[in-house]
């Protein structure tokens, strides 16, 4: 099967709309080698329209992370009317999820827009990320890195985004 006007004229390109191209669907063009029955070759270039397959963590993973970190948090009773800090993620903010909270006595709060530094996740992803990159295979760089981590250094990560949420209500700049 072969396409007519490859590469795709500008109107082609139009038909498909910037949504679908902003979810990485639509279409694809590909080129594809095939030997007829005589044994020639022939270049089929073809459009076909591709459905995207999910990207990083869904909402009902999410929620699952949840209720097993509720699950922990109940065995302690000073936690309970405790707030769970996040980011502004679309799965943070999917109603299931704040259900699944606010009915087991928590809260959430919400991190503002672009604010990495009051994250403390942020921190520690940059010292997972160094450790990972020294290591050669991709299962012993995520659990050495993470077994790498010390209390002590989460809960540095955690003083400084404290700092941070408290510099910002001062108003002082970051």
């Amino acid at each position: 099967m072969s396409f007519r006007n490859y590469p795709p004229t500008e109107s082609e390109l139009d038909t498909v709309d910037k949504k679908k191209r902003k979810n990485n669907s639509g279409k694809k063009w590909g080129v594809a080698e095939t030997n007829d029955d005589e044994g020639t070759q022939e270049d089929d270039t073809s459009a076909v329209d591709v459905k995207p397959a999910p990207k990083g963590t869904i909402t009902t993973h999410f929620i699952k992370f949840v209720n097993e970190l509720l699950d922990i948090m109940d065995e302690d009773e000073s936690l309970k009317n405790s707030y769970l800090v996040v980011d502004n993620a679309r799965i943070h903010k999917s109603k299931p999820m704040i259900r699944k909270i606010e009915v087991r006595d928590y809260r959430v709060m919400y991190l503002p827009p672009y604010s990495p530094e009051l994250n403390p996740i942020e921190q520690s992803w940059v010292s997972v990320k160094g450790k990972m990159m020294k290591e050669e295979t991709l299962s012993s760089r995520n659990g050495d890195a993470y077994n790498d981590v010390r209390f002590s250094d989460l809960y540095s990560f955690c003083l400084h985004s404290k700092r941070q949420i408290i510099n910002c209500y001062k108003r002082t700049p970051l």
